[in-house]
């Protein structure tokens, strides 16, 4: 239970419990509405948290240290509590916790500010560039999470494989994305999708249900090994858990359910071809003069080894193979300095340990992704 003292270091001073109340409330009144709600470019996934460091600077005013609660977050923008009234057009700067990258700081504009009750202002506020929301908000593709909320079929552009052994489920891919700036190229097994996919192209669709040559998983490995990171999202009328391990465990990007709609096979392909989060690089936090700097350099130099041993053993399923390589990041990246990657090394081990399941795969490849983008800083 949180103390007096916690529940007052935000401005409403409100506990976690107290917050969900409100945003329940208003959430219900939200829904309620018969008003047309507004078609937006971007979802607005809840993201509540009692504590959101912001930066408020006003007119010509200095600048005020909040802590405020937010209700909702995408790449535009946040959703954020606050007792008082903020005017329209003020600076901010929101501080938001990246899981490999620590806290980050997004700079913005107030762009509406609505009094919601009692000392309660809902304050909207629009950041300057897109912000990685997929990340921070753990969103997951191989659930049809997605960010983008309305597509313009005519803003989708680039080279897409569509890999399916019926004629008619080909033409019927092809017709969904009618209207669209996508050049289609249709495979009818792996071997022709492979050579496709190996001259360049954007993204693959690719049926699960492959039977003449092989298998979706085995496609997608097939593709993995030979260093083809095109992004492919898995069709599957086979939800079962089975299915997904097999298709994290390959290194599918996302999944869409069938029966297809067009809706849900635009978002799914603008997630990849213009929701490309910015691949970060992660740096140490440590100081040139700490004493275990020079073994950042030793930890970057091991990263192709490291990140080809888990890449096997998530292919082979090997889940002792997997623990044992997140216990050895765990043990080293948080010393190092790389905290946020030491966290998700430490989901994973215990995930694994634990259960060994679906989870502790797709926490394995998240980890691999992390140490993709491990880096030493030039002037190290």
């Amino acid at each position: 239970m949180e103390s007096k003292q916690d529940a007052e270091q935000n401005t409403l001073r409100v506990t976690r419990r107290e917050l969900d109340a409100l945003l329940d409330e208003l959430d219900q009144v939200s829904n309620a509405s018969e008003s047309p709600k507004p078609i937006r470019r971007f979802v607005r996934w809840a993201y509540r948290r009692e504590r959101v460091p912001v930066t408020v600077t006003q007119s010509d005013g200095p600048p005020t240290c909040l802590t405020l609660v937010s209700r909702n977050l995408s790449p535009g923008g946040i959703s954020l509590f606050h007792a008082q009234y903020v005017h329209t057009g003020s600076r901010v700067v929101v501080t938001l916790r990246h899981p490999t990258m620590g806290e980050i700081e997004f700079g913005g504009e107030v762009v509406r500010c609505e009094h919601r009750g009692g000392r309660n202002h809902e304050i909207g506020i629009k950041f300057d560039r897109e912000i990685p929301a997929r990340e921070i908000l753990s969103l997951d593709p191989m659930n049809e999470r997605y960010l983008i909320e309305r597509v313009e079929p005519s803003q989708l552009k680039g080279t897409l494989v569509v890999l399916d052994e019926n004629e008619l489920d080909r033409t019927l891919v092809a017709k969904l994305l009618d209207g669209t700036n996508l050049v289609l190229k249709l495979a009818s097994s792996a071997a022709e999708a492979i050579e496709l996919v190996s001259r360049g192209v954007d993204i693959v669709l690719c049926d699960y249900h492959l039977t003449k040559n092989g298998t979706a998983s085995e496609f997608i490995s097939d593709l993995r090994k030979l260093h083809l990171s095109t992004p492919t999202v898995v069709m599957t009328a086979d939800k079962t858990l089975e299915a997904r391990t097999q298709m994290i465990a390959a290194g599918a990007s996302a999944l869409i359910s069938k029966p297809l709609s067009r809706d849900r096979l635009l978002r799914a392909v603008a997630e990849f071809l213009i929701m490309r989060s910015p691949e970060l690089p992660i740096y140490s936090t440590l100081e040139p003069h700490n004493a275990s700097y020079p073994l950042v350099r030793k930890f970057v130099e091991q990263m192709p080894e490291l990140i080809t041993s888990m890449d096997n053993a998530i292919e082979g399923s090997d889940v002792s193979e997997c623990e044992e390589l997140s216990r050895r990041v765990m043990a080293l990246a948080g010393p190092l300095g790389f905290a946020g990657i030491g966290g998700i090394a430490e989901l994973a081990y215990k995930e694994l340990s634990t259960s060994g399941g679906i989870r502790g795969l797709k926490i394995v490849r998240e980890l691999v992704n992390a140490l993709e983008r491990v880096q030493q800083r030039g002037a190290a």
